[in-house]
């Protein structure tokens, strides 16, 4: 185990950029700790008679069972591909008196690692405290930014449409895709003493999988942004309210389900860790596969935009039947608002008659129109003018 803690403790400041996972360092941990229980395990079944060297984990790598003067090669671990490109090989030798030889050349030598250009623990801390300060001021004002478009959407009602109502949740799932990175980095980092490969509590699962569910949530609603949009240029004579429901129930209903399908499958399968590693790749696709199909059906939504907003250019420029459709559109939306401003006249005008039935009204009208008439203020000013 003496290479153990100066080759990881010097490549987990390369890792970073390279492995892919949320949190880099670990699963170059579980795949070193996996390897050292393999190795183990082939070790207990070996047989007790064969003389020689037996099976040897020296902190990076599992050596097999070789017989005296035997020289053993085998290629560098496969963790050291996530940070060099390096392919190399190693080789011990079972001396005489049943023991392993010094691998030659060095892992530094044969695997492409460079001890000298990896940084120290408090390098690593330094660079990783930046890093951490960083991200969190990003999110911090982008959470401020969409808390900020949230109320300018709500408190004017000029703003209440069904498009807006969409970005609203648009902005939602991101602000939720924010705190659940704060979250989680509080859950798995709130104890330094603590080594956050290790742990595998409810809370970091649940974190976990809350960060999941935010990401989720994002590519659904992007794709319910396309869909809108697609319906918009399809349907001219439709209600974008009576979509609105569907649109909330599949931007927060399938990621749910989704959800609920990986976390099963979690607690079942593979309940190692705090559910953040990737070594089952059939895990994993539970939420890559529909990220992958929202994006695939947004990228087909694209495409066909641009057909329709093309097709439409070319016929207004040629004066096609198309635009000629459109000349009709208008026609029927300005003779619905005729026959609706119509009804509304007529209903008046039948309120305003049944009040005007009784005799009062009746004679009260005479009088008043006998009073306004043209005539009688012809006579009235004529006698003025005898009069005088």
């Amino acid at each position: 185990s003496k290479y153990k803690p100066r080759v990881l403790g010097g490549f987990f400041g390369l890792s970073l950029a390279k492995v892919t996972g949320i949190h880099p360092e670990c699963k170059i941990f579980q795949q070193v700790v996996k390897e050292e229980a393999l190795c183990s395990e082939h070790n207990e079944s070996a047989s007790p008679d064969l003389k020689g060297c037996a099976r040897n984990w020296d902190g990076l790598t599992c050596w097999p069972r070789a017989t005296f003067g035997e020289v053993v090669k085998i290629p560098c671990p496969r963790f050291f591909e996530e940070f060099t490109s390096t392919h190399g090989f190693l080789q011990r030798n079972c001396t005489q008196e049943e023991y392993w030889s010094e691998p030659f050349p060095p892992y530094t030598v044969a695997c492409g690692f460079d001890e000298g250009s990896s940084k120290g623990p408090e390098d690593q801390k330094s660079y990783y405290s930046a890093f951490w300060r960083v991200y969190t001021a990003g999110y911090a004002a982008s959470v401020t930014s969409l808390i900020t478009a949230l109320i300018v959407f709500a408190a004017f009602r000029k703003f209440h449409c069904t498009r807006n109502y969409i970005h609203m949740h648009l902005f939602v799932s991101f602000i939720l895709r924010a705190v659940a990175v704060f979250t989680k980095d509080a859950v798995l980092f709130a104890d330094e003493t603590m080594d956050h490969c290790l742990m595998s509590t409810v809370a970091c699962k649940a974190a976990v999988a809350f960060f999941q569910f935010s990401i989720l949530a994002n590519f659904f609603w992007l794709l319910i942004e396309g869909i809108y949009l697609q319906t918009l240029l399809l349907l001219t004579f439709v209600s974008n309210k009576k979509f609105v429901w569907w649109f909330i129930f599949t931007g927060w209903g399938a990621p749910a389900a989704v959800m609920f399908a990986w976390v099963l499958t979690r607690i079942h399968q593979q309940n190692t860790g705090c559910w953040d590693d990737d070594e089952n790749g059939v895990v994993l696709w539970i939420i890559k596969g529909p990220i992958l199909l929202t994006v695939l059906i947004n990228f087909i939504i694209f495409i066909n935009v641009i057909r329709i907003l093309v097709h439409k250019l070319k016929s207004q420029e040629g004066g096609g039947s198309h635009s000629s459709h459109f000349v009709q559109t208008e026609l029927k939306k300005q003779l619905c608002k005729w026959k609706h401003q119509e009804y509304l006249t007529f209903t008046h005008k039948h309120g305003a008659l049944s009040r005007e039935t009784s005799p009062v009204n009746y004679v009260t009208q005479l009088s008043l129109l006998d009073k306004i008439s043209p005539k009688r203020r012809t006579s009235v000013l004529q006698d003025g003018v005898t009069t005088v």
